[in-house]
């Protein structure tokens, strides 16, 4: 399937709205579509400085996500399971 620009910036400002979610106390991204799936690059604050971490996401489910919550909700846990090594900011829980 070929990605179009507004692919790209729905799927930015949804992971982004997701990672803001979560609480991480500072934290990059990136995300482009490979064979299939997105992949979701992420650095972000841990204990001992930074971490990078590489997370696949299914490309059907991240477009659901656009407009559906449960689908959002499920790339939400997603996330958070994988991220789960980042710190959270003051006052956050995971």
């Amino acid at each position: 399937m070929a990605m179009t620009s507004r692919d790209l910036i729905q799927a930015r400002l949804l992971i982004g709205d997701i990672l803001d979610d979560l609480g991480l106390d500072a934290y990059l991204f990136e995300i482009e579509l490979r064979d299939g799936f997105w992949e979701l690059k992420v650095e972000c604050a841990v204990d001992e400085g930074w971490g990078s971490y590489r997370v696949a996401l299914d490309e059907q489910q991240l477009q659901a996500g656009f407009t559906d919550e449960s689908a959002r909700k499920a790339l939400q846990e997603q996330c958070r399971k994988s991220l789960k090594e980042c710190r959270e900011g003051p006052g956050e829980s995971k």
